[in-house]
């Protein structure tokens, strides 16, 4: 599990794993303050030899740059937190065989506002 906010560490984390040929799950989140309240999402990502080519750039590229948002000022959302981890192990168990696999997700995110959980898949 990779669970870095700061890019430039989680570049160079993600670039050594795939290295290595180590597949791995990002999590992430971006909150941020508007009227009425707060808004943003959960992001889970499973990054391995079949995920890599078509999303590594996304979470891990030369392109991306540190962008300030309200969970960085020490907002606690254990409720996000919590969603983002299970969304996780989820994933992972799911990648492992634990669940029973159906369309390939490689990304699911979970947008605060809506409600809504989507996802992504390599099929």
């Amino acid at each position: 599990f990779l669970a870095v906010d700061k890019i430039g560490p989680r570049r160079d984390i993600a670039k050594l794993l795939r290295a290595k040929g180590i597949p791995f799950i990002v999590v992430g989140m971006g909150i941020h303050h508007g009227n009425p309240g707060l808004t943003g999402m959960v992001e889970t990502t499973l990054v391995d030899e079949k995920t890599a080519p078509i999303i590594f750039d996304e979470i891990a590229g030369e392109q991306l740059v540190d962008l300030p948002d309200e969970y960085q000022k020490n907002i606690q959302t254990v409720e996000l937190n919590a969603l983002n981890a299970a969304m996780a192990v989820f994933m992972y168990k799911k990648y492992r065989g634990y669940y029973a696999s159906g369309r390939s997700v490689h990304q699911a995110s979970f947008t605060t506002s809506s409600m809504q959980l989507d996802r992504e898949s390599t099929d």
